[in-house]
């Protein structure tokens, strides 16, 4: 990543405290990242609508109001889906052409390599295409 630029990432996450080791975990391990939380789909897509993120992390879970995969959907940010479920589980018909996925539980080291691997990606894309 560009030291020169924070990368804004957004995680969605209905549980507070697995929210609060998530960026604690990022904001330790990783330099020039800015953390914003949505706790619910509504919230996620209101973010989505004030800011662009390099890289969203959510939950595949988020109760009633929508999920990981309806944000995934809306969004044109790289990703990172995050769940309890495996990749197969939560994408029975399309686990290829799924988002960064990381099944739970993980450690925190395995979570900011998921997303080190994840923003890497977004800037070699951006390279290529810029």
């Amino acid at each position: 990543m560009n030291t020169h630029q924070i990368a804004p990432i957004l995680i969605v996450e209905d549980d507070a405290d697995v929210a609060t080791v998530l960026k604690q975990s990022l904001l330790l391990w990783m330099d020039g990242v800015e953390v914003e939380f949505a706790k619910s789909y509504p919230d996620a897509i209101q973010a989505l609508r004030k800011r662009r993120y390099s890289l969203i992390v959510s939950d595949y879970n988020l109760g009633e109001d929508g999920s990981g995969i309806d944000i995934w959907k809306k969004s044109k940010t790289p990703f990172l889906m995050i769940s309890g479920m495996s990749k197969e589980e939560v994408f029975p018909s399309g686990a290829a052409q799924a988002p960064h996925f990381l099944q739970k539980p993980f450690s925190p080291s395995q979570f900011v390599r998921a997303i080190a691997k994840a923003l890497a990606i977004q800037e070699q894309a951006s390279a290529r295409a810029g």
